[in-house]
């Protein structure tokens, strides 16, 4: 448990800190920690704007008409908040693993695209030529492999002669 405790003090203290190397008992506790915090608080946010959004539907083609400019706008503002919060610690991390930090830029860079492409309704998203829909699709795609290898690069062990230490 002072791991655990040791791991998050250590991060929300280095939150703008981009510079040296953390190993994976301080990298992954936090980095948990917040993906579930994230994650709750977007439900517990995205939860009530469903229901309003889906409340106004009388007639089953009322579907084509869903706005979900609210729920994308929460995914955004979280999304942003859990940049914040795991940038400079996954940037500590790739190092220790001797990676380049530029490999935490692809799925968000990707991330950027998708929200930025992605129609706010059902109806725009079916009048999309195939070829958009297509596009999206690959980004989509692209978005999740980038973010699981993201993951594999963060999992593996130290480099040799860092063991973790946190410079």
């Amino acid at each position: 448990m002072k791991t655990y405790f040791t791991s998050i003090a250590h991060n929300l203290a280095s939150l703008w800190r981009f510079s040296g190397n953390d190993g994976r008992g301080l990298f992954w506790p936090y980095t948990i920690t917040v993906a579930i915090l994230i994650y709750a608080a977007m439900m517990s946010a995205m939860v009530p704007e469903m229901e309003r959004t889906v409340s106004g539907m009388t007639r089953p083609e009322d579907v084509f008409s869903i706005d979900m400019s609210g729920m994308m706008r929460w995914t955004l503002l979280f999304s942003a908040v859990a940049m914040v919060l795991l940038s400079a610690s996954v940037v500590r991390r790739l190092r220790d693993r001797a990676k380049s930090p530029l490999w935490a830029l692809l799925p968000v860079v990707l991330t950027m695209i998708g929200y930025a492409t992605y129609p706010t309704n059902v109806e725009g998203i079916l009048s999309m030529p195939r070829w958009a829909t297509f596009a999206m699709f690959l980004v989509s795609l692209t978005t999740q492999i980038s973010l699981i290898y993201l993951i594999v690069l963060l999992a593996g062990r130290s480099r040799p002669g860092k063991a973790g230490a946190s410079a």
